[in-house]
């Protein structure tokens, strides 16, 4: 299987998470977006770009590219990630909260 796609089976190719959605369809993806995905799966309240730091020297970080992330997670897969806007606490200006408006499970991993 080349690249993320949808999936109706229950194993997860190599690398790669499998997440099943309300509806019981199936998606496999790896990396930034399964990363982001899981992030997302454990914070109910949101996160932010902050929350996808390192905190490791170890652990990878997904906040570079963190927009293609969203793009990919909300077309290919056709996930609801709402975006909320904060104020900034230490400076003038506003941040992202990203939202996961769906119930996902894990169903396995490659």
């Amino acid at each position: 299987m080349a690249g993320d796609a949808p999936l109706s089976t229950r194993s997860a190719p190599a690398g790669k998470t499998l997440f099943r959605k309300q509806d019981g369809s199936c998606f496999a993806t790896g990396g930034a977006n399964a990363r982001a995905l899981l992030k997302m799966m454990a914070s109910p309240g949101g996160i932010t770009t902050l929350d996808l730091w390192p905190r490791r020297a170890d652990e990878p970080g997904i906040t570079t590219r963190f927009g293609s992330v969203l793009y990919q997670l909300r077309t290919r897969f056709g996930l609801v990630i709402d975006t909320l806007y904060e104020p900034n606490i230490t400076r003038p200006g506003r941040h992202g909260v990203y939202l996961l408006r769906e119930r996902l499970t894990v169903v396995g991993s490659g």
